[in-house]
């Protein structure tokens, strides 16, 4: 009966190390940033390495620290770069859009969390079996409003025609197939990836305002903070342009896209130093009030019970304060990939625009948000499990040699 109490405290003891190891991967314990936090130099160093380790095509970006502004560019295939280069945003531009309905929504125009329906006009969501009434633009900006899309926006041609909003909304391209946007399952019970939201949240702004989206989005975010170098426009209309790149390094045609809140915008990396510094100053308020900013953080899409999205922004980590790093990112075919992260607790803001690899800019902001909070982002996960191993592994032979010959030798 002993060596069975025994075998129990052996399992229990294991299984509690397990425990720790894993909370300790999660938390950032067994992982190292690239710099000493603080030391802005040795990060930039490292960062710069990593950018020579892994590029094959273009990069710009941009680290705001303890009130200076540091560029770093890098340019593997022979396109000159400077901060005012155009690169195509991918995802990033849902942040905007987040941005966009917000300031609707402080002009008294918008109301946040009213039913999508009371907007719509030209379009409807097909009927569900499920509340459509409780589909709102909080929601979809959130990924939260139920619906089952998980687009993915389908490139276009430089030389094809664009849908409009409303046939796009009907039929949309996806990048891997043709989808419906519907309500799958009950709005507010779950979340998941939906980038037709954000196609729904860009016709609703258009049909409120008579504009464009693009239109409203220039006169009352982009103009505001002098933003000259960004877009919704087809990139190959412009001169000082980031090219695309695929993996190998071989560059590729330029597309279009048809959602503009979606996947649309193009940037340089000064403009978008721009954006991140007007959301980090408390006394300005160019754009928005810091309440609204403040609600674009506030947790509405969660995952495992961790909250990971805001009203069109991705809460990477926990800081002081019930605050987060925020940000966006992006990743378009054929490997564009960028990040804007902004952390409120110190002040700091980071941007990167990539072309050439599909991970780097993620890889490059995930050491950011590393080397300012000590954690790894939600979206690191693998990483961070991955860190607990050789902790456990170790605990674990800890644990056995001494149960061998402390306890069980005594059985």
């Amino acid at each position: 009966m002993q060596i069975f109490k025994r075998i129990l405290l052996f399992v229990v003891v294991v299984a509690a190390w397990a425990a720790v190891s894993i909370y300790g991967g999660l938390y950032g314990w067994w992982l190292s940033a690239v710099a000493p936090k603080g030391d802005v130099d040795a990060y930039m160093n490292a960062q710069q390495a990593l950018i020579t380790e892994q590029n094959k095509g273009n990069v710009s970006w941009f680290l705001y620290q303890d009130g200076k502004s540091h560029y770093g560019q890098h340019s593997a295939v022979g396109d000159s770069l400077d901060k005012d280069t155009l690169f195509p945003l991918a995802s990033m531009s849902k942040m905007v859009a987040g941005l966009a309905a917000a300031k609707l929504s402080e002009q008294g125009r918008l109301d946040l969390d009213a039913p999508v329906s009371s907007y719509l006009k030209q379009w409807q969501l097909a009927e569900s079996n499920f509340d459509n009434d409780k589909v709102t633009v909080r929601a979809l900006l959130s990924h939260t409003a139920g619906l089952g899309d998980r687009l993915g926006f389908g490139d276009y041609s430089a030389e094809e025609p664009l849908p409009s909003t409303v046939e796009s909304l009907n039929k949309p391209r996806g990048s891997k197939a043709d989808v419906n946007i519907a309500v799958v399952r009950e709005p507010g019970s779950d979340w998941s990836y939906s980038g037709g939201g954000y196609l729904i949240v860009e016709h609703i702004i258009e049909e409120i305002t008579g504009q464009s989206y693009a239109q409203y989005v220039e006169e009352n975010l982009l103009k505001p903070l002098a933003m000259q170098r960004s877009s919704f426009d087809y990139l190959g209309k412009f001169d000082n342009i980031s090219n695309s790149y695929d993996e190998n390094g071989k560059q590729v045609a330029l597309s279009q896209y048809a959602s503009k809140a979606a996947t649309a915008l193009s940037a340089s990396s000064h403009d978008m130093s721009l954006l991140a510094l007007a959301l980090l100053n408390e006394k300005s308020s160019a754009i928005l009030s810091q309440a609204s900013i403040k609600q674009l953080r506030k947790p509405i899409g969660f995952q495992s019970g961790a909250p990971i999205w805001g009203a069109g922004t991705m809460l990477y980590v926990p800081v002081a304060n019930d605050d987060f790093i925020y940000g966006h990112g992006g990743s378009n075919d054929p490997a564009i990939n960028t990040s804007i992260r902004i952390n409120p607790e110190n002040k700091s803001a980071f941007v990167i625009l990539a072309t050439g690899n599909k991970k780097l800019a993620y890889n490059m902001a995930y050491e950011w948000t590393l080397w300012q909070s000590g954690m790894p982002d939600f979206l690191a996960f693998e990483t961070a499990l991955g860190s607990a191993m050789l902790p456990f592994g170790i605990g674990f032979v800890l644990i056995v040699l001494f149960f061998v010959f402390r306890v069980f030798r005594k059985a």
